[in-house]
């Protein structure tokens, strides 16, 4: 799964200006966890693509209120074309969410140890999302932005983590990602728990366990990192 990630302005601005020529318009966020904004980048309805403030937990719009009891943060690839709170979605509203690292708890022997997933390189890491748009009722018509982050079957190398990783993406894939007139049942493609880059997984100190924490100390290393290369797309 995916239930904390980490987007800091180097390299993310850099990612939002190549990759889209905009703004990042966020704040760095060490820690970032479920209900709380970050920038994503969707398709508006001129196929430009824009950067939106969005809460990590997506509302449905057919919500009769601006939250849900369902933990929607994220969304299973394989049950993501059916699922009511997200086929919609999937189909017309895709998105991609683009962050520096993620966190994942591994238990080693009963004891759960925090690890830090980021790109070797030191780049940006591309993951696959879904937006929504809750709108309330007369007088005021409240909004709320929302996404989900797509997880699939952890790839050989991940999966001594989690049985599970974020959907992750190559930049070309996200534009065809992003790309509305593609058809979803072709974007199953992207949900192998493939690497578009070598990453590196670090364990952590416990002090990212408070979501309160949300300085660069939540990265803090205490063991040594391993590398797990790249597996890319084939054909």
């Amino acid at each position: 799964m995916c239930g904390r990630f980490n987007v800091s302005e180097d390299p993310v601005a850099k990612f939002f200006m190549d990759f889209a020529g905009l703004e990042f318009t966020g704040v760095e966020n060490f820690n970032t966890a479920p209900t709380e904004s970050t920038p994503i980048i969707r398709s508006d309805s001129d196929d430009r693509l824009a950067s939106v403030m969005s809460q990590w937990w997506l509302v449905p719009r057919w919500s009769r209120e601006p939250k849900t009891r369902f933990q929607t943060f994220n969304a299973r690839s394989e049950t993501v074309a059916k699922a009511r709170s997200f086929k919609q979605c999937f189909e017309q509203r895709r998105c991609i969410v683009p962050i520096t690292g993620y966190y994942e708890w591994k238990n080693n022997n009963g004891v759960k140890v925090p690890y830090y997933v980021k790109p070797s390189d030191g780049s940006t890491l591309v993951v696959a999302g879904l937006w929504d748009r809750w709108v309330g009722t007369l007088p005021d018509k409240s909004s709320l932005e929302s996404f989900t982050i797509l997880t699939t079957s952890a790839s050989a190398g991940l999966d001594f983590l989690h049985a599970r990783q974020p959907v992750m993406l190559a930049d070309q894939e996200a534009h065809e990602w992003l790309d509305l007139k593609e058809r979803p049942s072709d974007m199953g493609r992207f949900f192998t728990g493939h690497r578009p880059k070598t990453l590196s997984v670090t364990p952590v100190s416990t002090y990212l366990g408070n979501a309160r924490h949300k300085n660069p100390t939540c990265m803090a290393a205490v063991g040594a990192s391993i590398e797990i290369e790249s597996a890319v797309l084939m054909g």
